[in-house]
C-alpha cells in the first residue's frame, strides 16, 4: 500500500508537537494520576492500557503509511527491509531502520522523535513511577511489528540489559495500529504471573490489539508475555504495532539477561511429549543466540515454515 493511502493521498505527513501528537490522556492531569494508580496496582504484573493514545488524526496517518511487505516469500521481505522471524517459537515481521521507513512517510520519522521526547520520557516516568527513564536512541529490539496469519510470539521475558549501552530495559511500550480488529482473529497480548523460572498462573490478562490503543508494562524478572496463540486474521490482513522500550542505568539488583527467555505456557497442550522436548531445547537454544535451520530440523524435524523464503510451497525459512 503507498504511504498516504486509506484517503489521505496529497496530504503532509509530518508531526509538529507533543500536543497535536498524543491524545487527550496526555494533556489531563486526572487521567495520568488515574493511569498511574492502575499500572501500579495492576497484575499479574504492573501495566495500563492507554486508548486513542495518539490523537485520531495522527493514528490515521500513521496506519495509512504502515508498510505492508510486497511479494510472497520471506527473501522479498528482507530486502524491503524487513527481519523476518520464522521459527517455531516466534512468527513475526520487524523493521526498525527509521530510514527505510522514511521511504513510505515522513511521518515514521517525526513519529519516533515523539515517542523518544523528553516530554514523553517523562509522561511515562510518572505513570510508571520510574526514576530516571531515558529513551533507547538504537531502538534496539524495537519498531514496526508485523504479524500475518499464523503469526505468534511464545511467552517470554524481554532482555534485561541493552546490548550495546548496557542500561537495564525497564518499560515496553506497545501502540496497535489494526483499525477493524475482528476478536475472533485474536492477537490478544497475554500476561501470564510467575517467576524468574517460569509461569505459574495464567493467562492473567489478555489486551486486545484495538486500534490507536498502547499497552505500557513494566519489564522485570516475572513479566511473562506473548502472542502464544497463532493469529487467525484472513490473508491479506495483519496485526499491525509501533514498538517501542525505554531504559535506565542498570540497578545492582538487575539480572543480567541479554536475550529473551522463552517458555512453553504450563498448560500447552504438548507437554509431556517428545515435541515438547524438542520444543524446549529450543527455547533453550534461543536465549544464547538465534536458531539456524539445522536447530529446528534437529529437534522438530516435522516443522514447516510460514513464509519459505522461495514463496508458497518453498522448506527453506528465515528464522
Amino acid at each position: 500500500r503507498a504511504a498516504g493511502g486509506g484517503g489521505l493521498e496529497g496530504q503532509e505527513l509530518r508531526l509538529t508537537s507533543k500536543k497535536e501528537v498524543l491524545g487527550e490522556w496526555a494533556r489531563d492531569p486526572e487521567l495520568l494520576e488515574q493511569l498511574s494508580s492502575t499500572f501500579k496496582a495492576a497484575e499479574p504484573f504492573p501495566h495500563v492500557v492507554i486508548p486513542n493514545f495518539f490523537t485520531e488524526e495522527v493514528a490515521a496517518r500513521i496506519e495509512a503509511a504502515f508498510p505492508d511487505p510486497e511479494g510472497e516469500g520471506s527473501r522479498e521481505w528482507k530486502a524491503q527491509g524487513w527481519h523476518v522471524y520464522d521459527n517455531p517459537i516466534e512468527g513475526k515481521l520487524a523493521m526498525d531502520d527509521v530510514r527505510r521507513m522514511e521511504n513510505h512517510a515522513d511521518v515514521f520519522r517525526d513519529m519516533w522523535k515523539e515517542l523518544q521526547s523528553t516530554g514523553l520520557v517523562s509522561l511515562l516516568s510518572n505513570v510508571t513511577g520510574i526514576d530516571g527513564l531515558e529513551n533507547d536512541p538504537h531502538l534496539h529490539g524495537a519498531g514496526l511489528h508485523y504479524h500475518p496469519q499464523g503469526s505468534r510470539l511464545e511467552m517470554h521475558l524481554d532482555y534485561s540489559i541493552h546490548p550495546i549501552t548496557g542500561k537495564e530495559r525497564r518499560v515496553n511500550l506497545i501502540i496497535y495500529m489494526n483499525r477493524d480488529w475482528e476478536d475472533e482473529w485474536g492477537g490478544e497480548l497475554t500476561l501470564w504471573e510467575g517467576d524468574p523460572s517460569g509461569m505459574t498462573r495464567g493467562p492473567v490478562q489478555k489486551i486486545k490489539p484495538r486500534f490507536n490503543q498502547a499497552a505500557l508494562f513494566r519489564t522485570s524478572d516475572i513479566s511473562w508475555h506473548g502472542m502464544p496463540d497463532p493469529v487467525r486474521c484472513p490473508p491479506g490482513r495483519a496485526r499491525k504495532s509501533v514498538a517501542i522500550y525505554y531504559v535506565s542505568d542498570a540497578r545492582e539488583e538487575a539480572t543480567p539477561r541479554y536475550k529473551a527467555s522463552y517458555k512453553a505456557r504450563p498448560d500447552d497442550s504438548i507437554r509431556g511429549t517428545a515435541a515438547f522436548e524438542g520444543y524446549s531445547r529450543l527455547c533453550e537454544t534461543r536465549i544464547q543466540r538465534r536458531l539456524e535451520y539445522s536447530d529446528v530440523m534437529q529437534e522438530l524435524p516435522g516443522w514447516l515454515p510460514r513464509w519459505p523464503a522461495d514463496g508458497p510451497g518453498g522448506a527453506k525459512a528465515d528464522l
